[in-house]
């Protein structure tokens, strides 16, 4: 992996560039345990985040390739793109809103069928007190209750 940040006081910007050689890398399905046998996974990252005193924007994208696959690549979108805001009324408090998005991906069926899962896109809320010695969190994940399957079968 080669990376580039720059940070100033509101403002971290950065960009990644990696290569991941993975061999027998085993998930579970429907049907089993399976092996991913052998791939690379190459791509860039880039990220960014601009805070001020009363506010934070931040946001990511991921971009990979996958090359010398042995067999389907399952479960790893190409793209995915996460943006957020968070509020801060008050030195002791923060509520915050984030959207993911991934692109479509491949799975493998009990049968063992490779299939194609849709992208989506899911909206997070949340909230954090803090404390002197403690912090207190709620979240609310995909609040406007989207249908998604991040595994086949699994909604």
């Amino acid at each position: 992996e080669a990376s580039w940040a720059y940070t100033q006081q509101s403002i971290d910007l950065g960009l990644t560039f990696f290569q991941n050689q993975l061999s027998n890398l085993i998930s579970f399905g429907n049907s089993g345990y399976i092996n991913q046998k052998h791939f690379v996974s190459e791509g860039v990252e880039i990220y960014g985040k601009y805070k001020r005193k009363w506010y934070q924007l931040n946001g990511s994208f991921t971009h990979q390739d996958f090359k010398e696959e042995k067999a389907t690549v399952l479960r790893r979108p190409l793209n995915t793109l996460i943006a957020g805001l968070a509020i801060f009324p008050n030195d002791s408090s923060e509520a915050s809103i984030r959207g993911r998005w991934y692109s479509s991906r491949k799975d493998v069926t009990e049968d063992g069928a490779i299939i194609k899962l849709n992208s989506y896109e899911v909206f997070d809320l949340g909230f954090r007190y803090y404390f002197t010695q403690l912090d207190l969190g709620l979240q609310l994940l995909n609040f406007l209750d989207r249908d998604y399957e991040e595994l086949y079968g699994y909604n």
